[in-house]
This record gives C-alpha cells, sequence and structure tokens, in this order.
C-alpha cells in the first residue's frame, strides 16, 4: 500500500461514507472541529479537558466526522474489536485513510519526524490495532515510534490529566505527530500532548480519523452534521486549508 494507487483504491469506493470537517468558524470549536455552543469558541467538552492539563493542544485535525452507529463508526470499532475476519478486511481501509490524509495534507498539519499513537487508556491487552495498522504504509511505519504509556491517572471521559500518560524515551526537541482513531471528548489526545509536550516534545497537531458527534445532542451538533453531509468529501480539501465553506 506504499503507492497512490493502492490508497485510492481502499478509499474512493467509500467516499460516500466520509463527512468533510468544517474549517473553524463562528459554530465550530477552534481546536476540534467539532460543535460549540451559540457565542462559544470551543465546544464544551475541550472546554472541559482543555482546563484539566498544563500543556493542551490547540490544533486537532480530523479526517472525517463520524456519527454515532454509522458507516464510519462502524469502521472504526471493528477494524480493533470486531471479529478477526473484521480486522483483516477493515484495517487496511483504516490505514489508506490516513495514508492518503496525510499524502495530501501533510504540510498543513505541519512538519514532523516522528509519528506516535495515543494509547488506549483501558486495559487493552497487546499493541494496540492503530499501530499495527499504521504499519501497513511503509512511509507511516518508518518514523512511527512508541512513546506513551498508560500513566498513574488514567485519562477518562472529558477527564484528562497530566499524569494520564508517561513518555516512555527521550523526546526532547523531537516534533512528534499524534495520531488517534477517534476523538470524542479529547481527554486522551489531551494527556497524551500534554505529557509529551512537558518532556520538551513539540507537537504540530492530532491527527484523528474520526471526529465523534452526536447529531441528536442538541441543535449545535444537528446543525453542524447537516451542513457537512451537504457537502461531498474530497481529499483536495481539509479542515485546514479548505477556504470554500
Amino acid at each position: 500500500m506504499a503507492n497512490v494507487g493502492d490508497v485510492r483504491d481502499l478509499t474512493d469506493p467509500y467516499l460516500a461514507t466520509f463527512t468533510p470537517v468544517p474549517p473553524v468558524a463562528a459554530s465550530v470549536c477552534e481546536v476540534c472541529h467539532g460543535a460549540p455552543n451559540p457565542g462559544w469558541a470551543r465546544c464544551w467538552s475541550c472546554d472541559q479537558t482543555i482546563g484539566r492539563v498544563t500543556r493542551p493542544l490547540m490544533r486537532v485535525v480530523p479526517i472525517t466526522l463520524c456519527a454515532r452507529m454509522g458507516p464510519m463508526h462502524y469502521l472504526l470499532r471493528n477494524y480493533k474489536d470486531g471479529s478477526a475476519d473484521l480486522q483483516r478486511r477493515l484495517r487496511p481501509r483504516v490505514a489508506a485513510l490516513l495514508a492518503r490524509f496525510l499524502q495530501h495534507h501533510g504540510r498543513c498539519v505541519g512538519a514532523w519526524d516522528g509519528i506516535t499513537i495515543v494509547p488506549s487508556s483501558v486495559g487493552r491487552v497487546g499493541r494496540h490495532p492503530l499501530a499495527e495498522t499504521i504499519e501497513m504504509v511503509p512511509e507511516l511505519a518508518a518514523t512511527r515510534t512508541e512513546l506513551l504509556a498508560v500513566g498513574r491517572r488514567p485519562a477518562g471521559h472529558l477527564v484528562a490529566s497530566d499524569e494520564g500518560f508517561t513518555v516512555t524515551t527521550q523526546v526532547r526537541g523531537r516534533r512528534v505527530l499524534l495520531v488517534d482513531d477517534t476523538f470524542t471528548s479529547g481527554a486522551e489526545v489531551q494527556s497524551a500532548a500534554s505529557a509529551l509536550q512537558a518532556a520538551g516534545a513539540t507537537i504540530p497537531a492530532a491527527v484523528v480519523i474520526g471526529r465523534y458527534i452526536k447529531p441528536e445532542f442538541n441543535q449545535a451538533a444537528a446543525d453542524l452534521w447537516e451542513r457537512a453531509r451537504a457537502r461531498p468529501f474530497t481529499f483536495d480539501r481539509c479542515c485546514i486549508c479548505d477556504e470554500s465553506w
């Protein structure tokens, strides 16, 4: 899956299942591109999680919005927790989605010299499926490294912590791209970012494959989802460079 043709073959058939992420605007969270309440620059979850760490990350770059029980929710849940057959079939699709996005928008995200994932804070046994999935792409595997382990106070929903993760190797002076599969409240992303930045790393952004959104949660979320679904998804634009909204 090292060439663009292979990546296209694994993403083009599913373009209709991806939902474009809006750029930051009056009705879009300045951190995660979710749905803040009217008059607020940040969504409630980002406001809560950022306030709990000393070195928050202000740049989260989702590839697609992801609604509960939709096709992206199915993909991002079952590539790691589905049956062995589902994992085998779905992991190449997740790898291709991430690879194609970074091929097109690596410059939008910012320069990095290493990629690390946000570990699961809940007792997952063995290597994280996202690490194994990223390694399907040689270009990404070459820069992927394990930098984090679960800390003394694991992050929970809306509960970020400077002690959520520990840094396991020297990172001072490094530029590290954080990658996660699903962004819900942001507690794990903010905990990981704070730990890495406290240890001396620079993080240009956290790239998350799916920004989870519940359109039924409130009117702001419903409006954001409706506007996003009305637009076709294309790899030519991202939530950083798209000025067409």
